[in-house]
Formats: C-alpha cells, structure tokens, sequence
C-alpha cells in the first residue's frame, strides 16, 4: 500500500530563514521507517538509499532537501550501481517520502536573492516526511503493537505444543504446529493451530507491562540492547571520556554534549550511515559485541579519514566478518590509556576520568 502524500516546499522556492533543531527527533527517524516500510511498499534497499539520504541533512537547518550528487551518494553508501540508486529514489518518490525539485539542468543546487530574501533549492525534498512524521509513528506504533501480539501468540502456540509433546512425543498435529511457528503466519492463522492444543493459561497485563514496550525501535533486540551485563561493562563506563578525547572528530557531528554511553551509542548509530555503514549491520554488530566496542570503531574510522577507502567493508570484517573472532577496538585505547597513568606516575587501578 502505498502512503499518502505530504505537504511538502512550493516548488523549491521559500523564504530565507535562520537555521534551527529540527523539531523531529532524527534518532528517531529511521526506527519509525524501517516498522512502516511494509505499509508504505519499500524495500530494506530503498530504505538504505533514505538513511543515506538523511545523513546529508544537518542538526541546524532551516530546510530538508537534499543537494548531494548522485556520485557522492553513491560514494557514501558504498557498493550500488547508479541505476538502482534512481530507482530507489523513484521508489521513495511514489511512497510519498521524498519530493523531487529539478533544475532545467536536473542538477541539485541553491540560488539566493538578496534582495527579496527568497532561495531556490533543487534537490531531493524530504520535508514530507517530518511534516507527516507524527502520522508515521503512529503507523510504527500500530505495526509494533500487532508484531507484540504475534510474538506472544507464537510464545502460546510453543508452549501449548511442548505440553502435548510431553504427554505424546509422537504427536503429529504438535510437530506440525512447531514447525508452523517458524513461519510467518498472521493471528488467525496461530489461533487456529492454537485450537488443536491445550489451552496455556495466561494472566491481565499489570499497568507497569503494559506500558514497558512504548519506545520504538528498529527491531526486538534493540529493547534490551542497552541493558546488557557484559564482562568489560566496567570499562564500557571508563572509557567514554577516552574516546572524547582521542577521536574529537566524532563529536562534530553530535547533535547535543555526549554524556552518558547511552548518547555515544544513538550518535554513532546516525554516524554509521554517513560512512556507508547499513543500520543493519550496526544493529547486528553491537548484538555480537559490546557497545562501547562498536562505538570505539566507528570514532577510530571517521578520525582516520580517507586512510580507509572502503569503511563500511572494514566495518563489516572487523565485526561480522571472518576478522570478528579477534575484534578488540579498545585493547588500544585502554593500553593507551594506562600508558599515560604510568608515564604520569599513576598506578593501574586509577580512574581513566582522572586523566586530564
């Protein structure tokens, strides 16, 4: 289905104004998206194309269009071929999410009168999706809430079946209900199957659960992603100030001060795409290791600059490729770390937030 269309500039031309914070929270953004994107008939690809699409804009602007060439586009993705690069902006165009302003010349650029304080921008217009942003969250929450029900439906229907199975391991209909749960069915489909099994007794929601899934986020790990115990969640803490101060490049782009790992982790995750880095993998690569960890890399690829020509490939072997058995992206900074403490005559137990 595809969505609707939204309010979007008057044909490229507006007035001059100061840039501001968008009011659109961007962390936001592209969780939203990925939850509507079955509604609104993209593709994971096409989505791809809009992250990087996003990470042209801004945190101060007075606009949403975009100006980048379809070579530095294409640059910063990292591996597609221009060809589905403007099929995707087609797609993205028909879906109602980006609006094309072209130029007698099809290039994208901005002129400025000074006189009426009126601009020109030609480029890719993503206005519509933050004026009709508080229409697609509520899609996402709709789509979040009906996956929730799936979820616990699925829980039911394995719970039922490994009760008959206890009863008669040979049980056909319970196999088959398992090897069903597998699969992509819709609730009535799982309340069917429920049918033939024992009834599992559930129990009314207290207030406290009912509200525990509102944030939304692009997929069901992220929810406890950022609760994790790992071995080193100690130095996790430590060593924010660390990387603050070796990779400075980082904090450029921050949208707000970087206090908590919490920050570090959401800005990194709106780096990752500025460097071809798919949220895909940035998702999956903080799963398999510490978060602090992905965050380390991503800093240390963006402070060395055009000393690594493919990052997003680099990225992908360091933490999911054959390279991720040895991924230790902060032996370095905490071996440089207590270096200093012992060139500044510390000892080794002494807090890194103490190094000045």
């Amino acid at each position: 289905m595809i969505h609707q269309n939204f309010p979007s500039q008057d044909e490229g031309l507006s007035v001059v104004r100061s840039a501001t914070p968008d009011p659109v929270n961007m962390a936001e953004v592209l969780p939203v998206l990925r939850l509507c994107a079955k509604h609104l008939g993209i593709s994971a690809q096409v989505l791809r194309t809009l992250e990087a699409l996003l990470s042209f804009l801004p945190p101060q602007r007075n606009h949403h269009t975009v100006f980048a060439s379809n070579e530095t586009l294409l640059s910063r993705m990292g591996g597609m071929s221009e060809r589905s690069l403007r099929r995707h902006i087609e797609a993205l165009c028909l879906a109602g999410l980006v609006q094309r302003s072209d130029s007698a010349n099809r290039k994208r650029f901005t002129r400025f009168d000074p006189v009426e304080q009126r601009v020109l921008r030609f480029g890719l217009d993503l206005t519509p999706i933050f004026a009709g942003f508080s229409s697609l969250k509520e899609q996402a929450e709709e789509v979040k809430r009906k996956e929730s029900q799936l979820r616990f439906l699925k829980t039911r229907l394995r719970a039922a079946a490994a009760r008959r199975l206890l009863e008669a391991p040979e049980d056909q209909p319970a196999l088959d209900c398992l090897k069903a749960a597998r699969r992509n069915l819709s609730a009535d489909e799982i309340s069917k199957h429920l049918d033939r099994l024992p009834t599992v007794m559930d129990h009314p929601a207290l207030p406290a659960e009912l509200h525990s899934s509102e944030d939304l986020t692009g997929s069901g790990g992220q929810n406890d992603r950022h609760h994790q115990s790992l071995n080193k969640e100690h130095i996790d803490k430590e060593v924010l100030p660390v990387l603050k101060d070796r990779y400075p490049e980082a904090l450029i782009y921050a949208e707000k001060q970087i206090v908590t790992e919490r920050d570090a982790l959401i800005h990194t995750r709106n780096l990752a795409p500025m460097m071809g880095i798919s949220s895909q993998h940035f998702d999956q690569a903080v799963e398999r290791h510490s978060p602090m960890e992905i965050v380390a890399l991503i800093w240390q690829l963006l402070q060395r600059g055009q000393s690594i020509r493919y990052p997003s490939a680099y990225f992908y072997a360091a933490t999911l490729g054959k390279r991720a058995r040895n991924f230790a992206p902060l032996r370095n900074v905490i071996g440089h770390t207590l270096r200093r403490l012992s060139a500044d005559n510390y000892l080794f137990t002494c807090c890194p937030r103490t190094i000045q």
